[in-house]
């Protein structure tokens, strides 16, 4: 018979992890790719900002044009 001391232990580990420990840290050259792109899309945000403008001006022109066209 075993002394009543002896404690059972389970033989499946608790796993306690946190999110934040599971991701791997991000490196550096992932952190410039991301910059590089974070840029380029705000470019290409500013560009087409550019577009959209030259075509209402475009439009505005068109629908002025119609106009005196449509008077005469």
């Amino acid at each position: 018979m075993r002394p009543l001391s002896h404690r059972r232990r389970s033989t499946v580990r608790a796993h306690r992890t946190i999110a934040a420990d599971a991701a791997p840290p991000k490196s550096l050259e992932l952190e410039t790719r991301i910059a590089r792109v974070e840029s380029a899309l705000g470019d290409l945000s500013r560009t087409l900002e550019v577009v959209l403008k030259r075509t209402t001006a475009l439009q505005a022109q068109l629908d002025h044009l119609e106009a005196r066209a449509g008077r005469t």
